[in-house]
């Protein structure tokens, strides 16, 4: 909203004059007649010619906004249905139609961007048109359309997609599987290759995640795409190994959660396999998407109730504080008043020693042969140009963690991926990713609000 605000604010003042001509001019018309009101009429002539310029641009601005616009509300609709292939069939069907119709109101202009397809026609209609073509939004959502308007089509490239996935899934071999990464798989990496990925996600990394969505069992990705069965899933996650720790942990569950979620877990241990590594992240990406729909009271219990099972065994570990900093991170800024992410403004070299605590603690994790800790540690800091050095163990702790990611919010957003960056460079020191330090360094980049792309690994 606030840059629709802004936006039509810097609109206004491009096209101010045009717009003062017009309505001098209108007004003039409705008048009594006086020996001013040709003057009226000749200032509002004036003032739209010499405003035309601002008024032909301002106008061409608007367009090309509401034609982006449509290229969203294509891709909103379907991230919510998940269907492509049905949104690209309505585009068809409204292509189909060769008699077009267009709205004859001398009004009509003021409701153009709300329509679903072209709705006047004008000599500057390619130029003014608020909708972008229908083969383009078509091409966008089908991207392998051969441009026939037959919506039977549809379905064959639905049916060709599902065909293709399931041999490429069927390609991939558990070898394979364990050797790529995403929040966790340990694999062969290209060190400059996934230094260059941080925020500038490329199709193999969209190709990697599709597959591993289709990897997640079923019944974890239905559960987490309604609030009650994605609060079980991040339970789920963070259940404890050890039958006796689970059990006391269930039993909690039972007494304090909301009704039906106890249900929802149990149903999920009876039903689902073992969550792989690297299907974490994806899967706690979705549930987050369902948890915005609970209350207030619903997310302050469900917290309560998630902060109170990991520290039931009175530990917690690298993986839990991953997932309970990417959850309360992403849920705290729309439950909790005044803790919506603000842009940054300030300078990375004015968070050194944040910067250091976060480097010591991924050069710790770094537990391959021939390579130390200290020279993990100084790949990263000479990239960022630190002089402090290697952080003791004693001066690393989980509220020292949170503490230092909390100030690194405030960095300036082009000034993110450096650090992340650096951060690459202290894990890939030995060429080689571990479980701990992917997952580690996506819930670091998710917190900063600089996410990164899926790591594939060198199969």
């Amino acid at each position: 909203m606030r840059i629709n605000i802004r936006l039509v604010g810097v609109l206004h003042g491009i096209m101010v004059l045009g717009l003062i001509g017009y309505h001098l001019l209108r007004g003039s018309m409705y008048s009594r007649r006086s020996k001013n009101s040709g003057g009226i009429v000749f200032l509002g002539i004036g003032l739209i010619v010499v405003g035309f310029v601002g008024t032909f641009f301002g106008n061409l601005i608007k367009a090309a906004v509401s034609r982006q616009r449509e290229f969203l509300a294509d891709a909103s609709a379907v991230q919510f249905t998940r269907n492509p292939d049905g949104i690209a069939g309505a585009l068809m069907q409204i292509a189909n139609h060769s008699k077009h119709s267009y709205l004859n109101n001398p009004n009509s202009a003021e409701i153009s961007h709300a329509l679903f397809e072209e709705g006047r026609v004008s000599a500057l209609s390619r130029l003014y048109a608020t909708h972008p073509p229908l083969a383009n939004r078509i091409r966008a959502l089908l991207p392998s359309w051969d441009g026939s308007y037959d919506t039977g089509t549809v379905a064959s490239y639905a049916d060709t997609a599902a065909s293709t996935e399931e041999a490429h899934l069927a390609a991939v071999s558990q070898q394979k599987k364990a050797r790529a990464i995403l929040g966790g798989v340990a694999g062969v990496l290209i060190t400059d290759a996934i230094i260059n990925q941080v925020g500038n996600p490329q199709v193999q990394h969209l190709d990697y995640a599709n597959t591993l969505l289709y990897q997640i069992p079923q019944p974890l990705i239905d559960a987490a795409r309604e609030p009650s069965g994605a609060r079980a899933v991040i339970y789920y996650l963070i259940l404890d190994k050890n039958a006796s720790g689970r059990r006391e942990q269930l039993s909690f569950v039972e007494a304090s959660a909301d009704i039906g979620v106890y249900g929802e877990l149990q149903k999920l241990l009876s039903v689902a396999d073992e969550v792989e590594a690297e299907q974490r992240l994806p899967l706690t990406e979705i549930a987050i998407s369902s948890l915005r729909q609970l209350s207030k009271n619903q997310y302050q219990l469900f917290k309560s109730n998630f902060n109170a099972l990991i520290a039931l065994d009175n530990k917690i570990n690298l993986l839990e504080w991953a997932l309970q900093k990417i959850v309360f991170h992403h849920l705290d800024a729309v439950f909790i008043k005044g803790k919506t992410p603000k842009p940054g403004k300030k300078d990375l070299k004015r968070f050194e020693q944040e910067s250091a605590l976060l480097l010591s603690i991924l050069a710790y994790s770094n537990k391959q042969e021939g390579i130390d800790t200290e020279a993990a540690y100084t790949k990263g800091a000479e990239m960022l140009g630190l002089g402090t050095p290697l952080q003791a163990t004693e001066n690393i702790s989980f509220e020292a963690l949170n503490a230092a990611l909390d100030r690194l919010v405030q960095l300036k957003p082009l000034q993110k991926p450096a650090l992340l960056k650096a951060f690459v460079a202290c894990i890939t020191a030995d060429k080689e990713v571990a479980a701990i330090e992917a997952e580690l360094l996506r819930a670091i980049a998710a917190t900063i609000d600089c996410p990164m792309p899926p790591f594939v690994g060198k199969l």
